[in-house]
């Protein structure tokens, strides 16, 4: 029962919460992300020497009002990996300095959309290592010199997977 799931995720929360400033290496796996929505909107913990964070949520619902609020000002935070089961990850959805970013690793069904994929790539301006998914859903009518162009100086590994016809995608890159 999910009553019964998100009371046990509950009581978890107090020593992450309470221990947030000292943790600098934080891994989370969970059914959905309603589970820990009191972790993920939480703007009195703060991370402030977290260097890395991953987040396995097999079913994350995005008509949930709440956006991931919580890691929004980790100054140390570079490495993050998702795996969102199908939920693309974004700036508007989960709020993480992007900037700074050096590592981004998304896995699982978490497919971009091309114009996701691009948006993602430009606020993360610190990338060095990056594996995605891109799915190929650029508009076919849209003309590949409007795209403006995505520059990453420190971008040294890049992998990525596309997902579909990929030739008006690629060709955009």
């Amino acid at each position: 029962n999910a009553t019964a799931i998100r009371d046990v995720s509950s009581s978890f929360l107090g020593p992450i919460l309470s221990n947030a400033q000292a943790i600098r290496h934080l891994s989370i796996h969970i059914t959905s992300n309603t589970q820990l929505q009191q972790l993920f909107t939480s703007s009195g913990a703060d991370f402030i020497n977290l260097e890395s964070l991953s987040l396995s949520i097999q079913h994350f619902d995005t008509n949930s009002p709440s956006l991931i609020t919580a890691f929004h000002n980790s100054p140390r935070l570079t490495r993050v990996s998702f795996d969102l089961n199908g939920c693309p990850p974004s700036p508007s959805l989960i709020q993480l300095p992007w900037a700074q970013l050096e590592q981004l690793n998304v896995t699982g069904a978490s497919i971009l959309p091309a114009d996701a994929f691009r948006s993602l790539l430009s606020a993360c301006t610190s990338l060095r290592r990056a594996s995605l998914w891109v799915e190929d859903a650029l508009d076919e009518n849209t003309p590949t010199n409007d795209i403006s162009i995505v520059t990453l100086p420190s971008l040294t590994h890049l992998s990525v997977s596309f997902y579909g016809r990929h030739e008006k995608t690629a060709s955009s890159l």
